[in-house]
């Protein structure tokens, strides 16, 4: 990749073949840092899908042991979303929560305010 001074000397000689061959090679070099970046989120989210669906499973099963009000039907959702973070790559997912959001907007809204402000009360507690 091509230093500050090297730019500079390109651009006063006038050599805008050189500067966008620079720019070009610049600019692949970015997208490729991004894309292998991008790769290895995807690659940890992928790798902790079983994680997270075992500590549902787990949750799920304390609150049927606590027989506390409708616990059940609680623990019976988080043994279906365990089932279906298992059973579904995040490409899936990703597809899924776009087609809830497009059709149903408000309380995606509502929901991301809702997500938010926890997150943000959560980052204050300091």
């Amino acid at each position: 990749m091509a230093d500050a001074q090297e730019l500079a000397d390109k651009i006063r000689s006038g050599d805008t073949g050189g500067l966008r061959n620079t720019v070009s090679d610049a600019a692949d070099q970015a997208r490729q840092k991004a894309q292998d970046f991008g790769r290895e989120a995807r690659d940890r989210i992928e790798g902790s899908r079983g994680t997270a669906a075992d500590a549902m499973d787990s949750t799920a099963e304390r609150l049927r042991q606590s027989n506390v009000g409708s616990a059940g039907k609680v623990a019976d959702g988080l043994h279906s979303a365990a089932d279906y973070v298992r059973s579904n790559d995040l490409g899936s997912m990703m597809s899924d929560l776009g087609d809830a959001i497009k059709n149903n907007p408000v309380p995606s809204l509502i929901t991301a305010v809702a997500v938010g402000f926890i997150i943000g009360a959560a980052l204050n507690r300091d």
